[in-house]
């Protein structure tokens, strides 16, 4: 419970209530931006994923894989980024660069939407409140 200089009190769930009213009218941009900056997590984690495949067949000039598993998942089952391209292109640095490269752009955009977009009408809240300086 928080008191108020003007000895009202309020309990946690109507200033929770109150700063939603805020919230509200942008709620659209704010979840586009959570969503977008999972878009950007999930990146993260499929780079950290490419590690594996680019020491085990990419880099290492003796492997004669042409496949480049990903993950493993239950009952046998494996993602392969082959998967991703067709069959005509099959060579190892061709499909690990251009799926670096996807993830990589596909990263950048999110996260340049993801943290511009939310914060927009802040910003506009800000400079349309704000008064011009009076002449001097």
């Amino acid at each position: 419970m928080v008191s108020l200089s003007n000895g009202e009190s309020l309990t946690f769930s109507s200033e929770v209530r109150r700063l939603l009213g805020y919230v509200r009218p942008h709620l659209a941009r704010f979840l586009a931006g959570v969503f977008l900056m999972a878009i950007v997590g999930l990146a993260e984690g499929l780079i950290a994923l490419m590690i594996i495949p680019v020491v085990d067949v990419v880099l290492n000039p003796h492997s004669t894989e042409q496949t480049l598993t990903l993950v493993h998942l239950a009952g046998g089952r494996t993602i392969d980024l082959n998967s991703f391209f067709p069959h005509s292109i099959h060579h190892v640095w061709t499909i690990f660069s251009l799926s670096l490269f996807a993830i990589f752009f596909t990263k950048a955009l999110a996260e340049f939407l993801g943290s511009t977009g939310p914060s927009s009408p802040s910003r506009y809240s800000r400079s349309s409140s704000r008064r011009p300086l009076p002449n001097s």
